[in-house]
């Protein structure tokens, strides 16, 4: 595990602030720096989210969840036409039976 003052480092390195980092691991710039001047211990979690915050993981994950969600609404909005066409194919055989 990389220490509290290298996770610092690379945070500065990648332009990062204490707050785009405790936006992308859910906690407060103000805990951010509590952890990264070790007055909080990390736990395991955070340190994975930390990790994935400098380099880009979480970026990627949120376009994949981004990308699923977007293929989910195309899903549905198919669904949708489909069953819109089947309703306006009855109804124009109602029409023309009359």
């Amino acid at each position: 595990m990389l220490s509290e003052k290298k996770l610092k480092e690379i945070r500065l390195i990648k332009n990062l602030s204490l707050q785009d980092v405790g936006d992308r691991i859910g906690c407060s710039k103000n805990y951010v720096s509590m952890l990264e001047n070790g007055k909080k211990p990390f736990n395991q979690e955070f340190y994975r989210k930390w990790i994935d915050a400098l380099y880009g993981i979480y970026d990627i994950r949120k376009t994949e969840d981004y990308i699923n969600k977007l293929n989910e609404e195309a899903e549905k909005e198919v669904i949708k036409n489909k069953s819109n066409s089947k309703k306006s194919t009855t109804k124009a055989k109602k029409t023309v039976t009359k």
